[in-house]
Order: structure tokens, then sequence, then C-alpha cells
């Protein structure tokens, strides 16, 4: 046993002559790549429009038309609107939504802190009918008003031209017709709206807040009866006319005019509008065609003496 140590000695370093040495039989290890980093947590995209901001994290290859798409429901009227986007420092570039959306744009990558700001389109109204109204706001914001209801009697109603520089939603459109309606045309009623207002339980065009039709007379006994009628043909012109001026696509009578000729009046029914100019055209005719009394006589249009019967104090006394 003494011999033990000297023999595996002896074996070990024989097994060490006859392996190869690491330089003779290493293969080649690739270096190591290192992993790249992971997006940063704080970038966002900003969106900023009228009266509505956004902001989302940062996704890599996220474009402008997928971004637009995520945008939430009460923003999606934007696809109307012109937007400027910012790449870090790089200039502003503007873009029409609905171009990208139809595809006739080329898609914009986005890259971290990119900042899109909205600049909606003025929605303008060129004149119609309730009906129209609803139509062009459902184009121009893009919501659902298949449930409007408008009374028969409310149908042909004519709108007058408007305009919304910078509108934040759909319901800023209902908002001005009401305002209209209380202040300048009371025939345009008022609309009720519940729900989603881009997607309302109910929208409904109600003649309640209209202003009941008013009636008044005008004296007329210091015109001349022959002038009776170009008055009427008058009043009815101007009516047309401002309607017209109004971009009114159907023309018709806003009031009723009533020459009464024992009592020498004109009764006017229609709105205040109506019963204003009305007013104004017998007020021109007055004074263009004043006449004398010994004139108003003659044509039978004043008492034939202003004379007074005596009074019984000044009469003869009766015979014995």
């Amino acid at each position: 046993m003494k011999y033990l140590p000297l023999i595996l000695a002896a074996l070990c370093a024989f097994a060490a002559a006859v392996s190869p040495s690491p330089a003779q039989n290493a293969t080649p290890t690739p270096a190591a790549v290192a992993p790249s980093p992971p997006p940063d947590p704080n970038a966002r995209i900003y969106f900023n429009s009228t009266s509505l901001a956004y902001n989302s994290f940062y996704k890599p290859g996220l474009t402008l038309s997928q971004f637009i798409k995520s945008l939430p429901k009460d923003m999606q009227w934007t696809a109307n609107s012109k937007l400027s986007l910012r790449h870090q420092s790089d200039p502003y570039t503007v873009v029409d939504v609905s171009v990208i959306k139809q595809g006739q744009f080329p898609d914009i990558l986005l890259l971290p802190n990119d900042r899109i700001t909205a600049e909606p389109k003025a929605f303008i109204f060129e004149g119609g009918t309730p009906a129209d109204v609803i139509k062009q706001a459902q184009d121009y914001f893009g919501v659902d008003w298949s449930m409007t209801v408008i009374p028969p009697d409310m149908q042909n109603i004519r709108v007058m031209p408007f305009r919304l520089m910078q509108p934040s939603g759909p319901g800023d459109v209902l908002n001005l017709y009401d305002k209209l309606s209380g202040q300048v045309s009371p025939s345009l009623g008022q609309w009720f709206i519940q729900g989603d207002p881009n997607k309302p339980d109910v929208l409904m065009l109600s003649s309640n807040g209209q202003i009941i039709p008013q009636a008044k007379a005008i004296a007329i006994a210091d015109i001349p009866k022959d002038k009776w009628d170009k008055i009427a043909n008058d009043i009815q012109h101007a009516d047309l006319v401002s309607q017209q001026f109004a971009h009114a696509t159907q023309l018709q009578d806003s009031g009723k005019l009533l020459f009464q000729d024992d009592s020498k009046i004109l009764v006017v029914i229609g709105p205040p509008v109506f019963i204003e100019l009305a007013e104004s055209v017998v007020a021109a005719y007055r004074d263009n065609y004043k006449l004398p009394l010994d004139q108003l006589r003659a044509a039978g249009l004043a008492p034939a003496s202003n004379i007074q019967p005596p009074s019984p104090s000044s009469s003869s006394p009766p015979p014995k």
C-alpha cells in the first residue's frame, strides 16, 4: 500500500498528457448580445382638442390612424378635424383625419412624446329644415341620431343659417338651435334629448317652447281704403323676402291679415316678428298718405261734422 500514492500520481500525469489542450479543441463562443432597452414607461402620446385632452402610453409601432381609432368614444367627432402632429422637435405636420381614414394619406409612425393637436372645422349650416340640421350634425360629428322625432307640423319649419367656429360636441348644435328659438324665432321649437348625446335614447323636437301666435289690431281709418290691398301685398312681399334672406327652403306666409271694413282696423295674427313687420308697413303708409280732416270726411272715413248737439241748458224753453 505504500506504493499506492505513487501509482495514482502516475495515472494523473498520463491522463493529462493524452488530453487535448483547450486551444486545440475549443468551440468559439458567440459574443453576448446586449438586450434592447425596454420602452420608457413614461413615454406618452399627448392629444389635445378644443375642450378635451387625452394621453396614452406609447407603444412601439403605433401609427397615427391607430391612435385616432383608439380615442374614447366622446372624441370621435374629431374625424372632421385638422390635426397638427409634432414629432418631438420637428415642425408641425397638418393632417386631415378623414383623409387618413380613407387611406388617401400615408400613415405616420408615432414617436415617444409626440404631441397631437386637434383643430375642428367650423360647423356651417346653410339653412333648411330641422331634419337638415340633424342630418348635417350626424355627418359632421359621426353620431347616431336615427331616433330623432320631428312632429309633422314642424317638419317644414324654416331654420336660418348659423355657424359654430369651434364646436366641442354635437350638443353645441342643439344648444344654439334652442337659443335661436328663444331669442330670434320662437317657431323653431325646442329640442329634448336624453341619454348619451352620441346615441341618445330620445331626441325630439317639441313645440312646447314655442310662443303662441299673437293678434293685434291696427287702426287704419286715416289711410284711404283703396290702399288697403297694397298694404297687404307689401306686408306679404316683405315677409317672403325676409325668408329668402334667411335662405329658407320653403316660402310660406308667416301670419294672417284681416281687414275690418266697418271698424276700419287691420287685425294681424302671427308671431311677434310678423306683427312688427305689419306695424312698420302701416306706419309708413300713414306717413305717406296723411289726409286732412275734410278729405277723410269726403271719403266717408270720418264723421260728417264735429259740431256737438246743443246742451239742455242752452235749449229754448218749451211752449206753454
